[in-house]
């Protein structure tokens, strides 16, 4: 009888880019996982941090999705060590800006597609709580209108990401 593999995630390093999100991982071969996740949004700290907003001017935050598709596979100890992955993140950031002495209101969003691959660990603390760490690197296909555009601008950047996870692992058998 095989060991299927079920665990629930918490992702706590995205936060700095304002994302909350849970995932569900499941195997379907000895060696490869699949990930689905799902994230509330609600402002990208970081961004926010380095570019500097003039003080007559406000935004705000309105929530936010995310969703997240992800493969893993694992070459050596089944759902242990390291592994391999391929991701496709979604985000969808949306504010609302205002001008202070005016009546002007505009709906803002910025749009992300991100495709990557990377390398992660899973790291046990005993049989069933641990700790899913990995770096990964692609492009982000951006989409964004802001306050003063007429239409949206489009973008491709590189991207860069780390993830801290922390999960509980469910066991199951199977007669495969």
């Amino acid at each position: 009888m095989q060991e299927k593999y079920h665990a629930a995630k918490l992702a706590v390093l995205p936060i700095f880019v304002g994302e909350m999100g849970v995932h569900y991982e499941r195997s379907f071969t000895p060696n490869y996982t699949f990930e689905v996740g799902l994230a509330y949004l609600t402002d990208t700290y970081i961004r926010n941090y380095l570019q500097e907003i003039p003080p007559v001017l406000a935004r705000q935050v309105r929530p936010g999705f995310g969703t997240g598709l992800g493969l893993r596979y694992f070459p050596y100890k089944k759902f242990q060590s390291v592994y391999v992955l391929g991701e496709f993140k979604y985000r969808l950031y949306r504010k609302t800006f205002y001008e202070n002495g005016m009546e002007s209101k505009i709906k803002e969003f910025n749009q992300m597609v991100i495709p990557r691959f990377g390398i992660g660990s899973i790291y046990y603390f005993n049989d069933k709580l641990f700790m899913d760490w990995s770096v990964a690197c692609g492009f982000n296909f951006e989409r964004a209108f802001r306050a003063g555009d007429t239409t949206p601008l489009n973008s491709v950047k590189l991207h860069a990401g780390v993830n801290l996870k922390f999960g509980f692992k469910f066991n199951s058998k199977s007669s495969n």
